[in-house]
């Protein structure tokens, strides 16, 4: 399971590596961690709603 969820960025690869490193030898309890890494922006166009969904049934 997942006991906390960390979202940050981070200026280059090295950077995040090394804040990762300090950490696990810290004393925070982290074991081990999982990283995904976005490699571009994903832009998503809202629609439009009809104002008849929207109303209370």
């Amino acid at each position: 399971g997942v006991d906390y969820l960390v979202k940050f960025e981070a200026r280059t690869i090295d950077s995040y590596q090394r804040l990762m490193d300090k950490w696990l030898i810290s004393e925070a309890g982290i074991e081990r961690y999982f990283t995904y890494i976005v490699t571009k922006t994903v832009k998503r166009q809202s629609i439009a709603i009809d104002s008849d969904l929207c109303s209370p049934l």
